[in-house]
């Protein structure tokens, strides 16, 4: 790679992450670029954490309301809806495949959408399987990432855990809860099988024979229906290991970042989760924003560089133990991170000390948006207005009925002039 003088391509690509990861950064040309890939990368000196909290003090998240999709997104997702999905013939006689019919859209990417189909025909035939998620490709020219994203829905399933979190309920709402469930959901990823503590709090798993180890790049809160859905998905990498400052240099394979994809990289992401229910604020901890801790991690000196803002202003509604874990999740190197044995062992600690306290779950609407304002009290009734004073008495009407017989009318006349009410007037008599 080095040894390559750099195409355009190469670039525009270094200039794109540069000024996603500096707040500063440096457009270089190819021969700049050039020059920067013969020098051996020098990792400079971390900023501190920043003075004064971003966070300062607790309040309900302030949400904003997803944007609504354009027309063309309309007519996509529409048509989609619209549909026949020809994998549901599989499930079912073909001849009776119009008994299936959409009834929501389930989700949308930055190259799918996901829709809920579900059969909506009798009793006889029915199939075993009345509901069925379909999720078909936006691109043009579609690769194999769906296929292969089935294979890997199929391995997994195999496992049988109960520990990958559907979205549809979340019964408990302690942040170690979420912290429990990630945790056995990585290792299940890196190991086949869930981990699980002795007596003593030490914790162990039991690797599956001819498991290789998955990493899931994309966890994040929109993933696991924390976050209000976007149209605009970014796809963007998220670990250090895809994106940090070591891949553009000569020794680009030695700081054990760039490249470094392992069970840390998934430790990464529950980092990232973490942080955004603790903040309430971000997505993810932003990388222009890396700093060096000048306090202890769980009694332990910093290993290093950290990213996103000091969760110490959080101490009095999340344990110093907690937000100083989810920090560690977040370290620059991936040896840094803890494992996922560690965040079994301590999240386990963590749910017995809280039981033996007698804490209760949080409520979950310390992760909804605030109320709007209550609307104004209507004003109160003025006194009622003056009755206007009597006039002269009514006399009776002097016209006919219908019948045309000398028959007078019943009605009131209130003007004293005129001998006949509104309806039998002086010209009709």
């Amino acid at each position: 790679m080095a040894a390559n003088f750099p195409t355009q391509q190469e670039v525009d690509r270094f200039n794109y992450w540069e000024g996603y990861r500096n707040v500063n950064p440096q457009n270089l040309d190819a021969q700049q670029l050039h020059n920067l890939r013969q020098a051996n990368y020098q990792r400079p000196a971390p900023p501190p954490p920043l003075v004064v909290p971003l966070f300062a003090g607790w309040a309900p998240a302030v949400v904003p309301a997803p944007p609504a999709p354009n027309l063309a997104q309309q007519y996509l997702i529409q048509n989609f809806l619209n549909s026949q999905p020809a994998e549901l013939t599989s499930l079912q006689d073909s001849a009776l495949a119009a008994n299936w019919s959409s009834t929501k859209l389930l989700g949308s990417g930055a190259g799918g959408l996901v829709g809920l189909w579900e059969y909506r025909g009798p009793q006889a035939g029915k199939p075993r399987t009345t509901q069925v998620a379909v999720k078909e490709t936006t691109r043009a020219l579609p690769d194999r990432d769906l296929e292969n994203e089935a294979r890997m829905i199929q391995l997994l399933e195999r496992v049988k855990t109960d520990h990958f979190m559907s979205g549809e309920l979340f019964l408990q709402k302690l942040l170690c809860t979420y912290l429990w469930e990630k945790a056995d959901g990585i290792c299940v990823l890196e190991d086949g099988g869930e981990p699980f503590l002795d007596d003593r709090g030490r914790g162990a798993v039991f690797e599956k024979q001819g498991w290789q180890s998955k990493i899931h790049f994309d966890v994040k809160p929109e993933n696991i229906l924390v976050k209000e859905q976007r149209e605009d998905h970014l796809k963007t990498p998220l670990s250090m290991e895809q994106f940090s400052k070591e891949w553009d240099a000569l020794n680009w394979n030695a700081g054990g970042v760039a490249g470094e994809y392992s069970t840390k990289t998934n430790v990464w992401g529950v980092g990232c989760l973490m942080y955004s229910l603790v903040s309430l604020h971000e997505a993810s901890p932003d990388p222009q924003q890396p700093f060096q801790p000048t306090w202890t991690l769980n009694g332990n000196e910093a290993q290093g560089i950290t990213y996103g803002h000091d969760l110490n202003s959080f101490s009095g509604f999340y344990s110093t133990q907690s937000t100083d874990l989810v920090q560690e999740c977040l370290y620059h190197v991936p040896a840094h991170r803890p494992s996922v044995l560690r965040l079994k062992r301590m999240v386990a600690e963590g749910k017995i000390a809280a039981v033996r306290a007698g804490a209760v779950a949080d409520s979950w609407a310390i992760f909804l948006p605030s109320l709007p304002p209550a609307p104004a009290p209507a004003p109160a009734p003025g006194a009622p207005p003056a009755r206007p004073g009597r006039g002269p008495r009514a006399h009776r009407c002097c016209g006919q009925n219908k019948d045309r017989k000398q028959t007078r009318c019943k009605n009131r006349v209130l003007d004293p002039k005129s001998p006949y009410c509104f309806k039998h007037g002086p010209r009709r008599p």
